[in-house]
């Protein structure tokens, strides 16, 4: 049984390593063919303000917004990036990983003609150690119904490295706290529908299942936290009523109940 289960888990972390592989590779295709071909708007820009950084001393946050028109994408995209951090090969390599994921992860999503996206971000958590981020945007293909998108990014700034939810979370003791009631209700389902131990396992049985990023098994992108909270994504059928719903832990919840 222990060998199927470290199977199980190096074939999850290769399939993971290789959806960031594929990301990666759309970008630096979709965006060199676009400048080849002449087709980007020379309104394309980086624009850079400056937010606050939680008091941190280690680095500062600015603002950028990847702008993109060609013929057949119209692409509008607002990113955090980090500056003065004192080792400046960290900070090219952190700042490359949150480009690629958040432009890159709506072209491996929505490989199409016609796209059109627009996505924003809000910095939930960030100290000297970690950032967190949650991006929320919609995107349209060949002018049919908005999908609503959502996803994060969780980033190691000591190491420079994704933070998958398994890294830093227990699953099993996860589990117990969802079904115990221990989540409320952030965005996407009537808080006032009740759900008993059953229901709560059930939702958590699909958060597992079904990714917000199709081939994200290890949940990378469908979870952030705060100081004291963690949030999780999970992905809704749009006859279910959206296209996801958000719970954080309650305050009753401790990050050490669940923590690895």
């Amino acid at each position: 049984m222990k060998g199927k289960r470290l199977i199980k888990s190096a074939v999850k972390r290769l399939k993971s390593r290789l959806l960031q592989i594929t990301v990666i590779f759309l970008v630096i295709i979709v965006v060199s063919t676009s400048c080849k071909n002449g087709n980007i708007n020379r309104g394309t820009y980086i624009s850079k303000e400056e937010q606050t950084s939680n008091n941190v001393s280690q680095y500062k946050i600015i603002k950028d917004k990847f702008v993109l028109n060609t013929t057949n994408m119209e692409m509008h995209i607002e990113y955090p990036s980090i500056f003065e951090m004192s080792d400046i090969e960290k900070q090219e390599r952190i700042n490359k990983l949150i480009f690629l994921t958040s432009v890159g992860l709506y072209y491996n999503t929505y490989v199409h003609n016609k796209l059109k996206t627009n996505s924003n971000y809000t910095i939930v958590h960030n100290d000297d150690k970690y950032i967190s981020v949650k991006y929320d945007g919609f995107t349209t293909v060949e002018a049919r119904r908005p999908n609503y998108d959502c996803f994060c990014l969780n980033i190691d700034l000591t190491k420079g490295e994704v933070i998958g939810l398994e890294d830093v979370i227990d699953i099993e003791k996860l589990r117990v706290k969802f079904k115990k009631d221990n989540f409320t209700v952030v965005k996407g389902l009537d808080e006032n529908i009740p759900l008993d131990e059953s229901g709560w396992g059930e939702l958590f049985d699909h958060y597992l299942e079904y990714h917000v990023i199709s081939g994200d098994e290890l949940h990378n992108y469908d979870f952030y936290f705060t100081d004291n909270k963690i949030g999780l994504i999970i992905s809704v059928p749009v006859d279910a009523g959206g296209s996801y719903i958000i719970l954080e832990s309650s305050d009753n919840l401790s990050m050490d109940d669940i923590k690895k």
